[in-house]
């Protein structure tokens, strides 16, 4: 019997929070500004330093470089360096994905242990895959429905004619660059770390706390603005809303890292294969295709909503072990 009450004592301190049972408390926290902020320092933290140590590597590596820079005024200075970062582009961006994808995972491996369902890594079959391609589409036909209004605006705004300029600009860096090494960064190494990092770790902090559209929403509109131009953030962001409906309806990360990894295929990488082979007739067949998928795109999205309706995917709090047994016996006793 005073065992029994020893746990009693215990478990009443649990509900009534005087005491904390668990790794994480439900709710809001320090941990729901600060783990999505530094989440997002080291991302962009890590860009930086990788461009910063590729441009002094290949200062270091190339006398014709070092010297140029060395006589030169400091207008030519920046373009030269400028030039060199585009031409690093992709292999840094291998560099730094890759860093990032390592230090995720161990830190969202790290939370799981004190969250159930953190990240959601639900085993999906093979027709949500296909769903997910379908809607991977009907995300590059809404890309491609902004970027024609942006072609009409540009013809009458002369901002948004610098901005289209921009963005061209932005767009031919990985045109030049070899085809394979463009897939494996830009198409792979790239969306699997932004993964990571909004969806896996900003979306699961915003999840816990808010209303799952609330957060899909508000990580869509951090992943836009993190895209910077404002024509690529207005449709990163859109896309950043289907990514994560695609990855709470789904309850699989893998889905959303799947839908990244071929929407950025499409978008930049086959376009790249169709240039090397003259092909741009196909792309523009494309575009009318990828147009005409938003249709079946609106319907698979209802479907998945309506077949995950009701369902609870915020993480759920991992009880200490010190506890486990009194909540155990608090459980019989009631």
């Amino acid at each position: 019997m005073q065992n029994n009450q020893e746990y009693r004592r215990d478990f009443t301190n649990y509900q009534e929070k005087e005491t904390n049972p668990y790794y994480r408390k439900p709710g809001f926290d320090a941990g729901t500004i600060l783990w999505p902020l530094l989440g997002i320092v080291f991302f962009f933290g890590t860009m930086f330093l990788a461009q910063v140590a590729g441009l002094v590597f290949a200062i270091l590596s190339d006398p014709v470089l070092r010297s140029s820079i060395e006589n030169a005024d400091p207008l030519e200075v920046v373009t030269t360096l400028a030039n060199v970062q585009v031409q690093q582009f992709s292999v840094v961006a291998i560099v730094y994905s890759i860093v990032q994808i390592i230090a995720l995972i161990f830190f969202l491996r790290f939370r799981e242990k004190r969250e159930k369902r953190y990240v959601l890594k639900e085993q999906a079959e093979g027709k949500t895959y296909l769903s997910t391609t379908v809607i991977t589409f009907g995300s590059l036909g809404i890309a491609m429905a902004w970027m024609f209004l942006i072609y009409l605006l540009a013809q009458v705004s002369k901002f948004w004619f610098e901005q289209m300029e921009i963005y061209e600009q932005m767009s031919s860096i990985t045109s030049n660059e070899n085809v394979l090494i463009t897939i494996i960064s830009v198409c792979v190494l790239v969306p699997i770390a932004e993964e990571l990092v909004f969806r896996g770790l900003v979306l699961s902090e915003l999840r816990r706390v808010m209303p799952d559209w609330v957060g899909v929403i508000v990580t869509a509109v951090i992943f836009g603005i993190a895209h910077m131009n404002p024509i690529q953030s207005v449709y990163a962001a859109v896309c950043g809303i289907m990514f994560g409906l695609v990855y709470i309806w789904t309850e699989s990360i893998y889905q959303s890292i799947f839908m990244h990894i071929i929407f950025n295929f499409l978008g930049s990488g086959l376009n790249q294969i169709l240039l090397k082979f003259g092909l741009e007739e196909a792309g523009q067949y494309l575009t009318y295709f990828y147009l005409v998928m938003i249709i079946p795109t609106i319907y698979l999205l209802i479907k998945l909503r309506n077949k995950n309706r009701g369902k609870s995917t915020k993480p759920i709090a991992i009880v200490r072990p010190e506890f486990e047994e009194a909540e155990a016996h608090a459980e019989v006793i009631s």
